[in-house]
């Protein structure tokens, strides 16, 4: 057998076969379908079109999604938290969001809260960023340590809570709260001892989301005065993180 020849024909065949190919990937549609049976027709379309509208679909689908994610309505951040040294994991901080979301009675495709619990008192940066919520009143409560919590009182940044809602005040004791003297160089402040955080160790907040046989202890809350609005919410929060109920708001 000569192979040599044998190969040359095989190679003959292929180059017709690619040539017929082509000249038949020239010829109008119509033409190509004629003569074809129902089933080689269905067969020879779905091969031809369907990776183009395949790719076309997920590129549609992706830009749609996308478009979706960029300018759909997101919910108005009513109250926002930041946690520093947070003792707790992600998993059992984003829990008790839901839980402080449904509590508060939020719409929650309009209204959300956020509660930031990746702060350490020893980052630079995430004192920066605090002082950036602080200044752009986006940021409503801050826990901390009693020295970080003493340490923005003084300088003027807490609601004054001597006026706290008396249902409030009849769980807390005199230990519970920390008082603080604020008058600044520009003469703001009255220079008058006030109380500017409260102690959550006792709260349901801290014991609930604590394991049993631990103790989480210093952890100091203080307001930021966004809007009265804002003021009255974080009251609410404080309710709820103390397992006190949330009055009926009147007209």
């Amino acid at each position: 057998m000569n192979l040599e020849n044998k190969k040359t024909a095989l190679d003959d065949d292929a180059a017709i076969y690619h040539q017929q190919a082509e000249e038949d990937g020239r010829k109008p549609l119509k033409e190509r379908l004629a003569g074809m049976t129902r089933k080689e027709k269905f067969r020879y379309l779905w091969d031809y079109y369907a990776l183009k509208v395949g790719i076309i679909l997920a590129v549609t689908a992706l830009l749609g999604y996308a478009l979706y994610q960029t300018f759909r309505p997101k919910p108005d951040v009513v109250a926002q938290m930041v946690i520093v040294d947070c003792p707790w994991d992600m998993e059992v901080m984003e829990d008790y969001t839901e839980e402080l979301k449904s509590k508060l009675g939020l719409d929650i495709k309009k209204e959300t809260v956020q509660i930031n619990h990746n702060y350490r008192s020893d980052s630079t940066a995430d004192s920066t960023a605090i002082s950036t919520f602080l200044f752009a009143n986006t940021l409503d409560l801050l826990v901390s340590s009693q020295e970080d919590i003493l340490r923005y009182a003084e300088n003027g940044v807490f609601y004054s809570l001597d006026d706290l809602p008396e249902d409030i005040r009849a769980v807390l004791t005199e230990e519970d709260f920390l008082r603080a003297a604020y008058r600044n160089e520009h003469g703001d402040g009255d220079g008058a001892v006030h109380i500017y955080a409260i102690r959550l160790d006792n709260s349901e907040f801290v014991k609930s989301l604590t394991p049993e046989g631990y103790q989480v202890t210093g952890m100091y809350m203080g307001i930021h005065p966004c809007t009265k609005e804002r003021v009255d919410r974080s009251f609410d929060i404080i309710r709820i993180m103390f397992g006190l109920p949330i009055p009926e708001k009147t007209e």
